[in-house]
């Protein structure tokens, strides 16, 4: 189960090490690159100001603590809870640029990344994140953030999901990591946490999203049409149920 699970984590964050890399094939480059971006970030001239923000979203001023972590990442709530355009101002107040050329919103030092996929793993632009309704009501994307900031797949699922959302159920093994969680709006999200050379890679699938078959299409399975489903046939248990 371990093995199958490790496999699966990495053809899901497929698309996000595709953002860092521009379509190059390895995983691992791809993960290597966040770190690298370190000291080119703060050059970073693809970025525009207010890029990407709907209408009546770039005014707000203040966010639930929940949205960040204690480095002021984005974390699985933010993506949850947030619309589009308020998700993409509140990347832009936390010092994410958007990179124009991989479609992808980095981090200036380069520590963290994120990016949104449509159903055939294309990257979102930023004007079509800014279109978008709350993640947790969003059945035709799936989320990616890609960090460098945890040491283990328990510290990174806790401080992106468990410490900010209601976690009904996570499960961990040496090579990676499958949660359940939900926030204030009650949708529910399946949270995929995997690694490659120390970068923490965290996927998050909306229940109509899984529904909609889009864990099974990046992954190349064919596990559930639900999140329980999809949840039990990665562990080898159901929600709730003792080891």
């Amino acid at each position: 189960m371990a093995l199958m699970l490790a496999a699966l984590l990495l053809t899901c964050t497929g698309c996000s090490g595709n953002a860092q890399q521009g379509g190059a094939a390895s995983q691992a480059d791809a993960d290597d690159t966040v770190a690298e971006q370190q000291d080119e970030a703060t050059a970073q001239d693809e970025a525009t100001p207010a890029v990407g923000r709907a209408s009546g979203d770039a005014a707000l001023d203040a966010w639930a603590d929940e949205c960040l972590d204690r480095r002021g990442d984005v974390t699985v709530y933010a993506i949850s809870e947030l619309k589009g355009g308020q998700l993409n101002a509140l990347l832009q107040e936390q010092d994410y640029a958007w990179n124009e050329r991989n479609q992808i919103w980095l981090k200036e030092d380069g520590s963290a990344a994120l990016v949104v996929c449509d159903e055939k793993g294309e990257h979102l632009t930023a004007d079509e994140i800014a279109s978008l309704s709350a993640g947790s009501s969003e059945g035709a994307v799936s989320y990616r953030i890609v960090t460098s900031g945890y040491n283990s797949f328990k510290k990174a699922f806790e401080g992106l999901a468990e410490k900010v959302m209601t976690c009904e159920d996570v499960c961990y093994w040496d090579d990676g990591a499958v949660g359940v969680v939900s926030g204030p709006s009650a949708g529910r999200s399946l949270v995929l946490v995997s690694k490659s050379n120390d970068v923490y890679a965290i996927s998050v699938f909306s229940e109509e999203a899984v529904a909609k078959g889009l864990l099974n299409k990046e992954s190349g399975t064919d596990f559930a049409q639900d999140i329980d489903g999809a949840f039990e046939a990665l562990s080898g248990r159901a929600i709730g149920a003792a080891l």
